[in-house]
């Protein structure tokens, strides 16, 4: 009896260092974009993103949140990095465990740094240009969006820098919540404030996808 009681501490202790020793393998050392591709919204759970990815670097509870206006559209974010800077920024819906979506924080001299690198990782993606939704009538806006609806991908560029800053991606069965209510905000130079400019206003002239070109 005491040699099956033994045998089985053995058999659990082997099982707990086969789990211990398949997450160490599998939670990347350092962070590259590739692990993206096994993270998928709306179909990527809390479990599977810790056997991924390992513990988080921080969680982002907006039930904790104090003196925040409408919390309940604040997602649970999950930050993943090296040190305290961040590299990948997951949402889950409070109270949920499917993934929402996620976000890529592109650094300098990375490949992805350039606008149509970061366009060919995503296949049979077909791209739409925007930028802010609220143009500042002191300045012409530097951001522009690249989104594929299909995929539900969305890469957010600096026109003047020629640079890709982050790469997001969410579940493209599940819609962003509408703006269509929000106020005009206001953008202020010294003492002069002006409302800001609706986009589809802004680019009545021009159209977006002259202003937000995909360099050569």
């Amino acid at each position: 009896m005491k040699g099956f009681v033994l045998s089985a501490r053995v058999l659990v202790f082997l099982d707990l260092l086969a789990c211990f020793t398949l997450s160490a393998r599998t939670a990347p050392s350092v962070l590259s974009f590739d692990v993206t591709q096994q993270l998928k919204p709306g179909q990527t759970t809390k479990d599977q993103v810790l056997r991924i990815l390992g513990e988080p670097r921080e969680i982002m509870d907006p039930k904790k949140l104090k003196n925040v206006k409408d919390v309940e559209k604040f997602s649970e974010t999950w930050e993943f990095g090296e040190g305290e800077h961040s590299r990948l920024s997951l949402y889950f819906p409070q109270g949920g465990t499917l993934l929402e979506s996620w976000t890529w924080h592109v650094r300098m001299r990375e490949p992805e740094q350039k606008l149509k690198k970061a366009m060919n990782l995503f296949s049979n993606a077909s791209w739409e240009a925007s930028t802010d939704r609220w143009i500042n009538p002191h300045s012409f806006p530097n951001d522009c969006y690249f989104e594929s609806k299909t995929n539900g991908v969305t890469i957010s560029y600096n026109r003047a820098r020629n640079e890709v800053f982050t790469i997001s991606r969410r579940d493209p069965n599940r819609q962003p919540t509408s703006e269509e209510t929000e106020p005009a905000p206001e953008f202020c130079i010294d003492n002069s404030c002006s409302k800001g400019i609706p986009s589809a206003d802004f680019f009545k002239e021009k159209p977006i996808s002259d202003y937000c070109k995909i360099p050569q």
